[in-house]
């Protein structure tokens, strides 16, 4: 779902137990986020020992309708996969406390976090 508040996205989640999770949310533009690490006050909290507190971050950019992944100078990056390629994330570019840089997320991308790896997909209504 595309809209003037953001986009409804999906994210099928496998921790470091192999326990599944579906997490679904509105990413809005503007300064809304959704942040992923170890810490409790991240709106995703993973495991492992190679998961930093706040890890990564997820974001919609509204004019570009599009949702990007960034790392967010973690110890030990991302990486997001898909069918064609793969994409070693790491050191993300900060602007006025803004981060910048990412990769645009598409249906299917899978994005690992320490042994934790999110699949993710955008809802339809």
């Amino acid at each position: 779902m595309v809209g003037e508040r953001g986009k409804l996205v999906s994210a099928e989640l496998t921790d470091e137990d192999a326990e599944k999770h579906t997490l679904t949310g509105l990413i809005e533009g503007g300064k809304r986020r959704i942040t992923v690490g170890r810490d409790e006050d991240n709106d995703v909290v993973v495991g492992g020992i190679t998961v930093s507190r706040c890890h990564a971050v997820l974001r919609y950019d509204s004019e570009k309708d599009a949702v990007y992944v960034s790392d967010l100078s973690s110890s030990n990056g991302i990486v997001v996969r898909n069918s064609e390629k793969r994409y070693k994330i790491h050191f993300p570019q900060i602007r006025d406390g803004e981060v910048i840089s990412g990769r645009v997320l598409v249906e299917g991308d899978r994005i690992s976090i320490g042994a934790n790896e999110l699949r993710y997909s955008e809802v339809r209504e």
